[in-house]
Order: structure tokens, then sequence, then C-alpha cells
């Protein structure tokens, strides 16, 4: 089977509900987390992430998050504050600078509101991170 990825152009064109009625879909992944524009695709935003988490459960199907929000600009200054500080870009320690917990916790908040409204949603977040967030 296949996962399939919720973009906002997707939702805007209706594409969602054909497929996730495709048979060799098993479920639809989605990030919240601003992507960079090499990864080819954006994430979506917490009213996206409702008429995601709607579509899903009309077809029964599972959806998984990736649970950072913040504003790219919010980003872009984490990133130009490591790179400030002269800390190497790929190092694990600029990751986590630029990750704060708040920013997982924040996202979880919003599937978990989501969650309430729609009791029947199976969610799954993805690449849990922050222990605080258990």
């Amino acid at each position: 089977g296949y996962w399939g990825g919720v973009i906002p152009e997707s939702l805007a064109a209706g594409d969602l509900p054909p497929l996730l009625s495709d048979p060799r879909v098993l479920g639809v992944k989605a990030f919240l987390s601003p992507l960079p524009a090499s990864a080819g695709y954006a994430s979506i935003d917490v009213n996206e992430l409702e008429k995601t988490a709607r579509a899903a459960v009309e077809a029964s199907k599972p959806l998984l998050v990736h649970c950072e929000l913040m504003s790219p600009e919010e980003m872009r200054r984490l990133i130009a504050d490591a790179e400030s500080r002269g800390d190497p870009p790929s190092s694990f320690e600029t990751f986590l600078a630029t990750r704060p917990p708040r920013f997982e916790r924040e996202a979880i908040k919003a599937l978990l509101g989501v969650s309430s409204r729609m009791p029947s949603l199976r969610a799954h977040i993805v690449h849990l991170s922050d222990a605080g967030s258990l």
C-alpha cells in the first residue's frame, strides 16, 4: 500500500476524497511544520488539518501528522540565530535549537483539538521527540 500526501493544493482541488477511496492508499500523511522549498511540497495549516481529518474519518483511514507548528518566519529567525552563533548547520545541536519543544506541543494540541471534535479519527503523531508531550 501507499500513504497519500496532503498539501494545500490537493485540498483546494478536492483531490483528497478520490485519493482516500483508492484501496491501495493506506491513509494520508501531512506536515504542519514549514518545509524547505527543496522538499517540493508545502505544509498544511490547522484549518487544513481539520479538513484533512474530516476526509480521513469519512474514508475510515488514518491520518499521520508531522507535528511541529511554527511560522516560516519563526523558523528562519531560529536558523539565523544558530548561524550567528556559528553553530554548524547540520549538527544535531543546531537541529534542536531550531525546533524547541513548544513547536511540537502546539502542533499536538492542535491535533488533539481536531481529534476531540472527531472521536472516530485515527491519528498518529509521526516522530514524537518531546517527552513533555506525552
